[in-house]
């Protein structure tokens, strides 16, 4: 008898499984003092690269253990960089390739949400009450 239509009996790293690998990737990551990449974790524990962005991309408890290793990651080269451990550029560039990026100066978090609409004569003599009695 055939086995039923998509059964996943062929899979190698079925959630549990890949769970418990994206664990040892995290802890590697976090303990070993001369990993500076993901690739360097991932492939070290033994899985693939393709099915470690596959698996975060399915999974989103999964995508979070990634963005987790990368942060560990970021912080060690973040942590030598300022230490002089490393070349300055070359620790950019490292964290930029971990996903860190910049805000442009040129660039302004707005709120749009803000409802704007004027103060009634109520609220603004309520605000100047309030103003008087801190003064």
């Amino acid at each position: 008898m055939p086995a039923p239509e998509g059964n996943k009996y062929a899979e190698k790293y079925p959630l549990e499984v890949a769970k418990d690998k994206f664990l040892e990737i995290l802890e590697y990551a976090k303990t070993k003092d001369d990993c500076y990449s993901l690739q360097d974790a991932v492939l070290n524990c033994g899985m693939p690269l393709s099915t470690y962005d596959l698996k975060a991309k399915e999974h989103p408890e999964l995508g979070s253990l990634k963005n987790d290793t990368k942060g560990w990651l970021t912080v060690r080269i973040n942590y030598g960089t300022l230490k002089g451990d490393f070349n300055p550029s070359a620790g950019i560039w490292r964290q930029k390739m971990l996903g860190e990026r910049e805000i442009p100066a040129t660039q302004h978090i707005v709120n749009t949400n803000i409802e704007h609409k004027p103060l009634t004569a109520e609220e603004i003599k309520k605000k100047q009450e309030e103003i008087d009695d801190m003064i």
